[in-house]
């Protein structure tokens, strides 16, 4: 059985609270005026709202050393 890849063509959104990419695996990645970057997420809004809301990554990953909670 052969299987499907599919693609998505980049793409970049901005807005007064941050930038917006989506990769070639279709995930969406929100980014703050100041730089710091959300989880992956399958939809524009999400990240969008992760950027309103300042739901960001640790600023050192991925090579942070910390653990996540128990």
């Amino acid at each position: 059985m052969k299987k499907t890849v599919i693609t998505h063509t980049p793409q970049i959104v901005e807005d007064e609270y941050g930038r917006y990419e989506l990769d070639t695996y279709g995930d969406w990645t929100g980014w703050s005026t100041a730089g710091r970057r959300t989880p992956l997420k399958h939809t524009l809004a999400a990240a969008q709202e992760d950027v309103r809301n300042e739901r960001f990554v640790c600023t050192c990953w991925p090579n942070c050393r910390h653990k996540g909670p128990k």
